[in-house]
């Protein structure tokens, strides 16, 4: 009896170091994390047993999928944030035909063989074959929009994930699409482009004056730069497995956290940009600006949490997913652009003028 008992003293000590040990490991950066393997295979437990309860435990999934999101597991955990239906898109895929001939075929054969071909799926045969099909599917089940270049990098996050399931990926690219690029890919975006980049530069500057008012006054508008980011998400911009990354963040939240990374990456650059004119800038934003995910993605959060809803309001490109901004009219896109600062609403004013009890962040249930 006294060996046993020992026995389960020590065991409660060992599963108790255990334990401190993953949440230790949970505070480190997610690059370290995703190398360790004793805290990836107790996520990995973690989200397998919750998978297997899927539908009626997807609230707990995203809960930890706010703390992060195993790569195994990856493609189930975004199908699931997206709402996409496995059963629905399997019968809806299988339905579009995906092989007749259509007026976007030469652009794709154009566009496929340049996008992500660093990766050995994407750039194979197969690969190219299954690009393909997925975004004719795409296309044939949106008539009321039309194909951009940029599709084709927004899908291929999802068709690495999904490689044997061409189904989900067009099922996630489709529902990811509707939720934070809604109205992007119509004939004529213009005006959508132009609104969402006049709400970027003024949230830009509402949490960084100084180095809004410099890009502004030397006339680095993000016209020049920020088009391409929120086109494709940034997954045009930065590669696969930083795509990955920051779309497990992204797509826990409404499509105002785009606009949230955005300035945050910004932020995390100011101190450059700062010292740069206008020549420098163009010649550093023609590349893909090199920042630590870890630090931007923390900010963006932040920045999501405490941006007031009417900051980030758009009349274009308001998702059904983005909640509203209580008592607030958003302006034309020309007066938007002729606003050197933002307007909050009077409801995010009071909010902002009686202190932090009245919660304004975008998960606050008073909005």
């Amino acid at each position: 009896q006294h060996q046993h008992q020992h026995r389960l003293s020590r065991s409660g000590k060992l599963s108790a170091a255990a334990s401190a040990s993953v949440s230790e490991a949970a505070q480190l950066p997610l690059m370290i994390r995703e190398r360790d393997t004793h805290y990836q295979y107790t996520r990995l437990t973690r989200f397998r047993r919750l998978l297997a309860a899927s539908p009626y435990a997807n609230e707990y999934i995203l809960a930890e999928a706010r703390v992060d999101i195993p790569p195994p597991v990856r493609a189930e955990v975004w199908a699931i944030a997206l709402d996409v239906d496995a059963a629905d898109v399997a019968a809806q895929y299988a339905a579009i035909d995906k092989d007749a001939v259509t007026a976007t075929d030469h652009q794709l054969d154009v566009d496929i063989p340049r996008c992500h071909q660093y990766d050995p799926l994407l750039s194979s045969p197969t690969g190219h074959s299954k690009f393909k099909r997925i975004l004719k599917a795409w296309v044939a089940a949106h008539p009321g929009l039309t194909y951009w270049q940029g599709i084709d990098s927004l899908s291929a996050p999802f068709l690495r994930l999904n490689f044997n399931n061409e189904a989900r990926a067009f099922g996630c690219l489709a529902a990811f699409v509707e939720r934070f690029l809604t109205n992007f890919f119509l004939r004529d975006n213009s005006v959508i482009m132009q609104e969402h980049l006049a709400v970027f530069a003024h949230l830009l500057v509402y949490h960084d004056p100084e180095l809004g008012w410099h890009l502004r006054s030397m006339g680095f508008e993000p016209e020049l730069f920020a088009i391409p980011w929120f086109l494709t998400c940034f997954a045009h911009v930065f590669p696969l497995h930083v795509i990955e990354h920051l779309w497990d963040t992204l797509i826990l939240h409404s499509s105002a956290m785009t606009l949230c990374i955005a300035v945050a990456i910004l932020c995390k650059l100011r101190s450059t940009l700062l010292s740069f004119d206008f020549n420098e800038c163009i010649l550093f934003f023609s590349d893909s600006p090199e920042v630590d995910l870890h630090s931007v993605l923390a900010l963006a959060t932040q920045f999501y949490e405490e941006t007031p809803l009417s900051l980030t309001a758009r009349n274009h490109s308001m998702s059904s997913q983005d909640p509203p901004a209580p008592g607030h009219t958003v302006p034309p896109v020309p007066v938007l652009k002729s606003q050197l600062v933002p307007f909050l609403s009077l409801h995010d004013f009071r909010t902002l003028y009686f202190g932090p009890g009245h919660n304004i962040n975008h998960n606050s249930n008073n909005h």
